[in-house]
């Protein structure tokens, strides 16, 4: 935690955390208890690995987040806030926000009450500032004539200049920079409550300048809706072997139409979303079974793995371990206990 003060001699506090995964449920669930309400699914198989460094004051938060597998993030924000996302890097394909491609010179812009849905590419560096709704109508009147609510409507991705985009993951980078920094030698000094603000300040300007997005096309719009009903579905039956011929017959769709809009928007077929839903879902019973009490087949079979080898094989390639290590460590204390404090809007 580093303290700095005001011109004023007011005390103020900007918490300084760095957190090291290497277990995706310990990664999703570091944000539940704090008012977001948000859910991640692996969709590669591979072991999980992230990293977020998190700097948070009374009221903004300002965290970087990176991983290393594809990933499927949606929920809804805490109530009240705005959320400001740069894309630092990705690698192996392109993301996308509400179907929309994220690059590089987009910025995306999320409210509270507004549902998320982000399909992340393979390999991913963001970051993303939380601060209150009030706050950010404030700047923009003051940064320009029109009223606030103009922009306030025009939620999604902001698309900006070349430069600005540079100069916005510049900024970026330099402020985590600080922070590492501040983090390892506390006694150092630095102006991070000053770069924090200016952090926001540009962010919000450059979305004053950009060009908004006028959202996705109706046939982006259609494949989104067949992969949250079929998340739905999935949902309503997590201890079912469901086919995709099931999944069409529920979501009214061809096997054709459901094939391309998981390839278009989440990079991997029907099927394949099917067995990494089942398989975290095993994952998740693992983690909070009590070993002297439940065996792992018996786990297996209630999600309909009938054959173990197999099973064993598919969920070491998930997570990187074999599923009676997970069993063995369901006591182990998530890395995000104390976190919750740090992580929620404090009005």
């Amino acid at each position: 935690m580093y303290c700095c003060r005001e011109e004023r001699g007011c005390e103020m506090t900007i918490e300084i955390r760095d957190f090291h995964f290497d277990e995706f449920e310990e990664f999703g669930n570091a944000f539940v208890d704090a008012g977001w309400k948000n859910d991640y699914m692996q969709l590669e198989k591979a072991h999980f690995r992230g990293r977020m460094l998190f700097t948070g004051s009374d009221s903004t938060q300002i965290s970087r987040c990176v991983w290393e597998k594809r990933l499927r993030h949606h929920g809804l924000q805490p109530k009240g806030t705005i959320v400001l996302g740069v894309t630092l890097s990705q690698q192996g394909g392109t993301g996308t926000y509400l179907g929309a491609p994220i690059e590089f010179d987009t910025v995306i812009i999320q409210r509270g009450e507004d549902r998320l849905e982000i399909f992340s590419a393979p390999t991913w560096d963001a970051t993303s500032l939380v601060i209150p709704e009030s706050e950010f109508e404030d700047q923009i009147a003051a940064l320009t004539q029109r009223a606030p609510e103009n922009i306030m409507k025009h939620r999604g991705l902001a698309k900006v200049s070349g430069p600005q985009s540079a100069r916005l993951r510049q900024a970026c980078r330099g402020y985590f920079s600080a922070a590492s920094m501040l983090q390892r030698s506390p006694d150092l000094g630095s102006p991070l409550e000053a770069m924090a603000a200016d952090l926001v300040s540009l962010v919000i300007r450059v979305i004053v300048d950009s060009q908004f997005e006028s959202g996705p096309p109706p046939n982006v719009s259609r494949r989104l809706e067949i992969i949250r009903k079929t998340e739905e579905f999935a949902e309503s039956f997590p201890n079912r072997s469901l086919r995709v011929p099931d999944v069409c017959r529920h979501v009214g769709t061809s096997e054709r139409n459901l094939r391309y809009a998981f390839e278009d928007l989440a990079g991997i077929s029907p099927a394949a979303y099917l067995k990494a839903h089942r398989l975290s879902r095993v994952h998740t019973a693992l983690l909070e079974a009590d070993p002297s009490e439940m065996l792992v087949k018996t786990i297996a079979y209630e999600h309909r793995f009938w054959h173990l080898g197999q099973f064993s094989r598919d969920y070491r390639l998930a997570f990187g371990e074999r599923p009676s290590e997970t069993l063995a460590r369901h006591e182990r204390n998530c890395a995000s206990s104390g976190i919750d404090s740090m992580l929620r809007i404090r009005s």
